[in-house]
């Protein structure tokens, strides 16, 4: 009975304890909690607040291309395709593309047709594409200055592109840090954040002796030129004395090799070292983040077709698996690439081209995904065909100024002034001093490309050329000759498509011609009948010299032999073949006017042009002077000639606006 008691009063007492101390453990553990909530809310604030943001990396990667060979340009399509599809998951990437004017206008062909443009990113994709051509001498200059050594053979063995690498701290701006030099033939196989991990600060570049996939300290790349100009010789490992960029790394990892370091297994899969030691799965089990398709010199194909290994049963889960990127289509590679987007519209892939010469070095950034106000519009036509008057019509009657891609153009005073200011290349306008710009469009002339080369370049012209030429400006250089700049056609949507008797444009260009050599003090040709016959009959000599290396087939040839002026009669019909085809490739908004209507339905062409532009009419209109007909210049016979020409040039849009003129 006593331990009962002792029990009920020892439980007793166990709750009373409990009553009093749980009360202030229940308050404790709410303040505590409390506190918790309070730092948990602060820490959203902070991350809402951007406090805790991290700003994306930025990956960097570079290709050095040269020439437009069918092997390279297959080996870049394939590398770029698999390096896109592998995009950072959390990073930004930035491609640069370092190339002569060959192939800089072969990539521009390759992001036409695959519509790269149009794709949809997770994160912000940029490609800057870099004309180097005025540079490849002054390149050359400088390899041969450090090393010493006459590099001809090694220059021509691999082209100047192979050294773009080490040169990309001339071209590329020094804070761009760590980036990744690719060879064409490389495969990336993962996500390139997971070689980012890797980076050593403290190192010149970082590679695994292979020099197609190489991570270059940009900032300290001119320090890689420094060891070598202090080298006593520079020689080749080689008996045919061939000095590659791989030997110049070579040289510098030898003699600093504190200075270099080394990439980790998986970023080292080149097949030239790999190939004869087993299967690829077995050498490395866990995974590859790249291929180097290598080894393959001997063969001038693409070594994404050449390499027998990509064949072989024994090799389909290892070096075959590169045939995924090389099978797949660009559609597809687009699909699966935007599929990693989170929600919403995603980044669009933005290409930049950039142009550096000995006179200039100023970035070009195209009108893809840029708004500008005002809306550029183009007046296309084939030169002498009415852009001129169509322009100061324009600004007469709204009072404000219109723009032309050419600096040196025959408006007063010159227009220098970018119409853009992220566009210094162009087009250009006279300032705001002259008139201002109008509200909505400003017309802006460009006379495209097929219009001053020679014959056969005009005729074997790709359309891709064609475009580009859209947006080449002409850039007034007071120290020496003038310098081509250029903007991106694809940030144009409206167009003038001017069209003009072939008849008429001919001795226009011919009255041009003499326009300009008499301003040189020379008078080669009388301005009447007999000296247009004259002019056209020089022009049409060396008939079969001209066209040596044409690819134009035998019935043109022979219908241009017969042809008055045969040349400007190919540029012509070609040029607005090629018109028609740009408009469809960019899809303009385009109208078309004749120059013959200015002289017939100047009423109704004026307010058409008008309400096309969106633009007002505030101002008098400028007086048209219809000038000579030149029926008398060409014989019954040379009409017949220039319309068998020209119907057989003739696509069917030119041929329907162009036939009246042969009725």
């Amino acid at each position: 009975m006593a331990r009962e008691v002792q029990q009920l009063t020892g439980t007793k007492r166990w709750k009373a304890f409990l009553g009093s101390v749980l009360p202030v453990l229940v308050v404790l553990n709410l303040f505590k909690s409390a506190g918790r909530a309070k730092f948990y809310l602060n820490c959203t604030q902070n991350v809402e607040a951007g406090s805790l943001h991290k700003p994306k990396r930025l990956i960097q990667v570079m290709y050095g291309i040269a020439g437009d060979g069918d092997d390279t340009l297959h080996e870049f399509e394939v590398s770029l395709k698999s390096l896109l599809m592998s995009s950072p998951t959390d990073s930004d990437l930035t491609i640069h593309l370092l190339t002569d004017k060959a192939a800089h206008n072969a990539i521009d062909d390759i992001f036409q047709r695959t519509k790269i443009a149009s794709w949809s990113m997770r994160n912000q994709v940029t490609i800057e594409t870099y004309n180097l051509e005025s540079r490849v001498a002054e390149f050359t200059d400088f390899i041969v200055s450090k090393t010493r050594t006459d590099m001809n053979y090694s220059i021509a063995k691999h082209s100047i592109a192979n050294y773009f690498g080490l040169l990309a701290y001339k071209v590329i701006k020094p804070s761009t840090g760590f980036i990744l030099n690719l060879d064409t033939d490389v495969i990336i196989m993962a996500d390139l954040e997971a070689l980012w991990k890797h980076v050593d600060e403290s190192c010149l570049f970082q590679w695994a002796s292979n020099g197609g996939f190489v991570l270059f300290n940009l900032n300290r790349e001119d320090e890689i030129w420094q060891h070598i100009g202090a080298f006593k010789k520079v020689t080749s490992s080689k008996a045919n004395g061939h000095i590659g960029d791989q030997r110049l790394m070579d040289m510098v990892n030898i003699s600093f090799p504190e200075k270099v370091a080394t990439l980790p297994d998986e970023w080292y899969v080149t097949l030239s070292r790999l190939k004869k030691k087993g299967r690829l799965q077995k050498l490395r089990r866990d995974g590859v983040g790249m291929m180097h398709l290598n080894g393959n010199q001997a063969v001038t194909e693409s070594s994404f077709i050449a390499t027998p290994q990509l064949r072989q049963k024994s090799e389909k889960d290892g070096w075959g698996l590169a045939k995924y990127y090389i099978d797949i289509s660009w559609s597809w590679a687009k699909f699966l690439a935007e599929s990693h987007r989170e929600e919403g519209d995603g980044f669009p892939i933005n290409i930049i081209h950039k142009q550096t010469s000995d006179d200039t070095s100023v970035a070009v950034s195209g009108g893809i995904n840029e708004a500008h106000s005002p809306e550029l519009v183009w007046i296309m036509a084939y030169p002498n065909s009415g852009t001129t008057y169509t322009l100061a019509l324009m600004e007469q009657v709204t009072e404000s100024s219109m723009a032309t891609n050419y600096m040196g153009d025959v408006l007063q005073p010159i227009p220098d002034v970018p119409l853009y200011q992220d566009q210094p290349q162009g087009p250009f306008w006279r300032g705001p001093s002259v008139k201002p710009l109008p509200e909505t469009s400003v017309l802006v002339k460009t006379h495209c490309a097929g219009y001053k080369e020679s014959p056969a370049e005009v005729y074997d012209m790709s359309l891709s050329q064609y475009v580009r030429g859209c947006g080449r400006t002409t850039i007034l250089n007071p120290k020496s000759k003038n310098i081509d700049g250029w903007y991106d056609p694809h940030g144009v949507h409206k167009a003038i498509h001017v069209i003009r008797s072939p008849f008429d444009n001919l001795i226009a260009r011919f009255n041009n011609y003499l326009f300009k050599q008499d301003r040189r003090g020379k008078h080669p040709y009388e301005k009447n009948r007999e000296g247009f016959r004259a002019f056209c009959r020089t022009r049409d000599s060396n008939f079969d010299i001209k066209y040596q290396k044409s690819k134009m087939p035998s019935s043109v040839k022979n219908l241009a032999k017969r042809t008055i002026c045969h040349d400007n009669v190919l540029a012509y019909v070609l040029w607005h073949n090629r018109a028609f085809e740009a408009i469809d490739r960019l899809q303009l908004n385009a109208m078309q006017i004749r120059y013959e209507d200015y002289e017939d339905k100047f009423n109704t062409t004026l307010p058409k042009i008008l309400d096309f532009l969106d633009l007002p009419k505030t101002g008098p209109p400028l007086e048209f002077f219809s000038g000579h007909h030149y029926d008398d210049y060409y014989t019954h016979e040379d009409r017949e000639n220039v319309m068998a020409l020209a119907k057989q040039l003739a696509s069917e849009r030119t041929w329907e606006v162009i036939r009246r003129y042969f009725e």
